[in-house]
């Protein structure tokens, strides 16, 4: 059985889901306010729902908003095709959190496909603004992942191959600079796929070396749909 890890944002998704929210008001100015603050994203987006929240944004609101963002047409099929046809198992690992990604997983009826995913913690408090947590309860101190100092893809990954059912195949699906270190603790024999013109792409040329598994770009959704269905089967010998 081959295991399936996917980014959330700009990977599985289309767009950045935490931009989406940051522009739902845009005379709140959240998006300036991300571009100058000096917060930690994780804090910085608690904060921003702190914001939102006081100038009545509830919980409706971002469900709304959430549920129009784009998920390409090719890859519910193809999610359903490699959990019922091939056997996958799927998890996701995002720096977004469990709030956003329930709700638009959800709202295609894709949650039930994922047997685990790994995010930072968000649940709305009793005055109903959404608070948002780190996924590590302290710092992880890897260097790769040193601007995401509340989660290491890598970590999760080792912890994902440690685990006495070990998979025969990873397919990890990314986009980012903190999709590197997922990317770096795959084996030879698993594959990366990453997603044209991010920065996976070009520290994955920079840093070919440091990654045993097999490196392949996609610059479609269509194309990803087929690369995910090429390479999350295995062959019974």
């Amino acid at each position: 059985m081959a295991l399936v890890v996917f980014d959330f944002d700009n990977s599985l998704l289309e767009v950045d889901s935490d931009r989406l929210i940051l522009n739902l008001r845009p005379e709140l100015e959240l998006m300036e306010f991300a571009r100058t603050s000096d917060l930690q994203w994780t804090h910085l987006m608690h904060e921003a729902m702190r914001r939102q929240h006081v100038h009545g944004l509830r919980q409706a609101d971002f469900a709304q908003a959430l549920q129009q963002a784009p998920l390409h047409p090719a890859m519910p099929s193809c999610l359903r095709h490699l959990k019922r046809e091939l056997g996958c198992d799927l998890k996701i690992v995002s720096d977004a959190n469990q709030f956003f990604i329930d709700t638009i997983l959800g709202h295609h009826g894709l949650g039930p496909l994922f047997s685990q995913i790994f995010t930072n913690p968000a649940a709305f408090n009793l005055q109903g603004q959404l608070e948002i947590h780190w996924f590590c309860e302290s710092p992880h101190g890897c260097e790769r992942c040193a601007r995401t100092p509340n989660m290491c893809k890598g970590t999760v990954v080792r912890q994902l191959l440690s685990q006495p059912a070990v998979p025969r195949k990873v397919v990890y699906v990314g986009d980012g600079r903190n999709d590197f270190c997922a990317a770096a603790n795959l084996r030879k024999g698993d594959v990366v796929l990453a997603r044209a013109g991010f920065s996976l792409e070009r520290l994955l040329q920079e840093q070919r070396m440091e990654v045993a598994a097999t490196a392949l770009v996609w610059e479609t959704y269509d194309q990803l749909a087929q690369l995910l269905r090429e390479h999350s089967a295995i062959s019974v010998s």
